[in-house]
């Protein structure tokens, strides 16, 4: 099952990518166009990613977003969004990923890939 998860990473990555170079060329993608349609635990590894792509891109033109204003948006997804909105943004590190094994589920944590910072390893709270 490991390559299975393999997959979904770089799928996720893919995506996540995607949608960042979207955002830049002043498109502004939704996020829900992007998890329509996608099945869990994959649309919360995605919608978390995504989370936190579209949350460091705001941050970086002075918005501030909150949990609340995603809460709204994805109403069935607090433990996604709640996990996203746990982690301070003002100290570089590698953009964790959640590794969910259900629904709703935040699951645990792993290091990835963060623009211009190096890969350091992240606390993996357990499940």
């Amino acid at each position: 099952m490991v390559g299975a998860q393999g997959d979904d990473r770089t799928w996720i990555d893919e995506m996540s990518d995607r949608f960042e170079r979207a955002w830049e060329a002043g498109e502004h993608p939704g996020i829900e166009n992007y998890v329509a349609g996608t099945p869990d635990p994959r649309r919360s590894q995605l919608l978390y990613e995504l989370l936190w792509v579209e949350r460091e891109l705001r941050l970086a033109v002075n918005e501030r977003p909150t949990p609340e204003e995603y809460r709204h948006r994805f109403p069935g997804d607090a433990a996604v969004i709640n996990a996203v909105f746990a982690v301070d943004l003002d100290v570089p590190r590698a953009r964790p990923h959640v590794l969910a094994k259900s629904e709703g589920d935040a699951g645990r944590m792993e290091g990835s890939r963060f623009q211009g910072a190096e890969n350091q390893s992240h606390p993996r709270p357990d499940p």
